[in-house]
């Protein structure tokens, strides 16, 4: 999507009834192109583990919720290279489901991530973009974080319809990335270069052997 409004801000938040708590509330836009939506990453952490509410609301601009229109959400681990690892929670939605949430999921200490995109979001969806015939126009939205999550926020990946994405990071040393991206690059052209290598060996040797046959 185009640039999500990444902006961390504690607020008073009546999340659950009862009592009002602190929420960090991040925004964004899913785009829509025929039967293509854009789908965005908000990547989080929680100092310790506890519970946590992560919700996905549609919205209209700054104009009120969204009444009939369907999102859905997953929840992943994050892995030591900074990319979606595996699913711990997944919410496709319903249609006219506005809203989705994780309500006191248990979370344990460490970094995880949010994929948010139009119902019948699947699991292993990431960026840039998820196809179905459900999505049905574009939307803007705000995904909220409270209890452990709240203030975690630490990076966004936004989709876009052609098919670039767009990071933001809250600190320029964040790893946030997508699952090809964690490939190390230098790793790849290390194993290209010793398979050559022994290509190269193995042509050589088969020289050699060919013209030892010949006769003198």
């Amino acid at each position: 999507m185009k640039r999500a409004l990444t902006s961390f801000c504690a607020v008073a938040f009546a999340f659950v009834p009862v009592t009002a708590h602190a929420v960090t509330i991040v925004g964004g836009t899913i785009e829509t192109a025929g039967n293509a939506g854009t789908v965005d990453l908000v990547f989080f952490r929680t100092e310790a583990a506890g519970t946590s509410d992560v919700g996905f609301v549609a919205r209209c601009g700054l104009c009120d919720v969204i009444t009939d229109e369907a999102v859905g959400m997953n929840l992943y681990e994050v892995t030591a290279a900074g990319a979606p690892g595996a699913l711990i929670a997944s919410l496709p939605g319903m249609p006219d489901e506005n809203f989705v949430g994780f309500d006191d999921i248990l979370l344990a200490m460490g970094n995880f991530v949010v994929a948010v995109g139009s119902y019948e979001l699947i699991a292993g969806e990431l960026p840039p973009l998820q196809l179905d015939t459900n999505i049905t126009r574009s939307f803007s939205y705000e995904v909220s974080f409270t209890g452990q999550a709240d203030g975690g926020v630490y990076c966004t990946i936004e989709g876009n319809l052609d098919g670039s994405v767009g990071i933001n990071k809250s600190n320029a040393s964040e790893l946030c990335v997508l699952p090809d991206a964690a490939v190390s690059a230098p790793g790849t052209i290390g194993l290209f270069g010793l398979a050559l290598a022994f290509a190269i060996s193995a042509v050589a040797y088969r020289r050699a052997r060919a013209e030892d046959a010949q006769p003198g």
